[in-house]
């Protein structure tokens, strides 16, 4: 699927976006086309289990790869996320932990916790805590 962006008052606006999908409908690929000039200048590729739950997105922009790799529950927490990583190197690097988070989720399957570990970009680690309350999520 072709997805153009034309501004026809800046040039420098135009690309276009390719996705691939898989026949789960799942996006396999997206490529970006920033000058519409055939060269692709951003590529994401994802990976899934088959479940169709989202295990790896992996990003070339330029001399920097990125990549995301998610993990997921088993049991009651299967359609949760239970940890997120994201790697980054420049021009073959050795890639290094730009952001990490974990997830924990009630019995219900309603976020609980998130917490951001140190890493690169935080001198810290985070921790948001929410509780349910009948109409909405309350940041503890």
């Amino acid at each position: 699927m072709e997805e153009p962006f034309d501004q026809a008052m800046n040039n420098a606006l135009e690309y276009t976006t390719n996705y691939t999908f898989d026949l789960a409908g799942n996006r396999l690929k997206k490529a970006v086309d920033k000058e519409s000039d055939s060269d692709i200048d951003e590529e994401t590729t994802y990976l899934y289990d088959a479940a169709d739950r989202l295990l790896e997105e992996n990003q070339e922009i330029g001399p920097e790869d990125r990549r995301t790799v998610y993990s997921w529950g088993t049991n009651g927490n299967a359609t949760h996320p239970t940890s997120k990583t994201v790697t980054t190197s420049y021009d073959g690097s050795t890639p290094s932990v730009a952001e990490a988070a974990h997830f924990t989720y009630d019995l219900r399957g309603r976020l609980q916790q998130s917490q951001e570990l140190a890493s690169r970009f935080k001198s810290k680690c985070v921790v948001n805590k929410w509780e349910q309350d009948t109409e909405k999520l309350v940041d503890k």
